[in-house]
Order: structure tokens, then sequence, then C-alpha cells
């Protein structure tokens, strides 16, 4: 009976909203010759296993690629939807502040033991109001970062 009750204990709070997702920090990648893209992405156990802070850029070297993707930042203020929990990680940023609206998907799961890195997918499109617009799509890799210390956040002192 014992030996049943840890493995469900631990099933249980793994099940728990923002158990699993709490205070977790992801550092996502993409790069070849058609884009080079680079996230951070947190997630706080305080906000309910929330994305507490999201900042990135890209840019799109494709030919044909619209002006604006150039060289586009990427921020909280554009999330429309993230999910987080042990071996996934999933954002979705919309922006419609430039005439030509932004979507931007970003999404990784782990593949094997935990703390590996996460691999995944990312997705670009530019809508247009007349035709399919512009979409790009390619491999992301993210890795799980270190939660921060707060003690050790300190700068060290003039004696040290």
């Amino acid at each position: 009976m014992r030996n049943f009750l840890l493995p469900a204990a631990i099933l249980t709070a793994a099940a728990l909203p923002g158990a699993a997702d709490a205070d977790e920090r992801f550092g996502c990648m993409a790069e070849d010759s058609r884009l080079k893209l680079a996230a951070h992405v947190e997630f706080a156990d305080e906000l309910g296993g929330r994305l507490s802070h999201l900042s990135g850029r890209f840019t799109v070297h494709e030919k044909g690629a619209p002006a604006t993707l150039s060289d586009r930042r990427l921020s909280s203020q554009m999330l429309a939807q993230s999910w987080a929990e042990d071996g996934l990680v999933m954002v979705r940023l919309y922006d419609d502040s430039d005439r030509v609206p932004l979507d931007v998907t970003l999404a990784a799961a782990a593949s094997g033991m935990a703390g590996s890195p996460l691999q995944g997918h990312y997705l670009i499109r530019e809508r247009q109001e007349k035709g399919p617009g512009f979409h790009m799509e390619g491999a992301l890799f993210c890795q799980r970062q270190p939660p921060r210390d707060p003690l050790s956040a300190d700068p060290p002192s003039e004696a040290e």
C-alpha cells in the first residue's frame, strides 16, 4: 500500500493546475538560413503558473518576406495564449499594432527524460487583407533555465 501512495501523490500533485509549471523558465531559439529567433519565457508560481514574462526577437531572411519581419521584437503584451507543464511549453502571440497583423506560435515538448531539451516548431504568419499573406514554419529548440535564486541576485560587495 505504501508503494502505491507515493506514485499516486506525485501524479495528483502533477495534475493540479500550476503545480507542474511553477517558476519555470525557458530559452527558445531557431536559426537557419531563413530565420533567426530567440525568446525567453517565464511562468510564475505566484501568478498561479501563468506566464509572467516573455521577451524575444526574430529576423526573417527569406526571399519574398515582408519588410515588417526583418527585425521584430516579441513581448508579453502580444500574448494571446500560453501553456506550460512538465515537458511542454506553448506560447501564441498576436500583434496588430502594424497595418498587417502578426501571429506567432512557439511550441515545444520534451522528447526524453526529465530535464532533456524540448524540441518543437515555430509558426509565423503575417495576414493580408487580400491573399494568403506570409507563412513560415520550422524547427524550434527550447531549454529549461534554472530558477532564479533571489539570494544570489545581489551584486557582490566591494569587500569581496
